[in-house]
C-alpha cells in the first residue's frame, strides 16, 4: 500500500530547507489543505502532514502547527486518520 507523502509541507523542508518562518509554514499548509479540500468534494483526498517533534514541537513553532490543526478540523467532513486507519 502506498499513501501520499508530501515533502512540500514537510516541516524539515519548510523550516530548514526553505527557511520559512512559522507564519509562512502555517499559510503554506492551509493553502495545501484548501486545494485538497476543494478537490475532495468529488472524491477523497489525503493531506499528509509530516511533522517531527524536535522541529514543529518547539516553542517558537508549535502555535503555527496548532493553528493549522484547528483550521483543518474546523471544516466539515474532515477525517483525521493515521496511515493505518486509511489502509483499513
Amino acid at each position: 500500500m502506498s499513501l501520499p507523502y508530501t515533502s512540500d509541507i514537510n516541516d524539515i523542508t519548510c523550516y530548514f530547507n526553505l527557511r520559512l518562518p512559522p507564519g509562512e509554514y502555517e499559510k503554506a499548509v492551509k493553502r495545501q489543505f484548501d486545494v485538497l479540500y476543494r478537490d475532495g468534494s468529488e472524491n477523497g483526498r489525503v493531506l499528509c502532514l509530516p511533522i517531527h517533534p524536535f522541529v514543529t514541537g518547539t516553542p517558537q513553532r508549535i502555535d503555527a502547527f496548532d493553528a493549522v490543526v484547528d483550521y483543518i478540523l474546523g471544516h466539515a467532513g474532515v477525517w483525521r486518520a493515521t496511515g493505518s486507519e486509511i489502509v483499513d
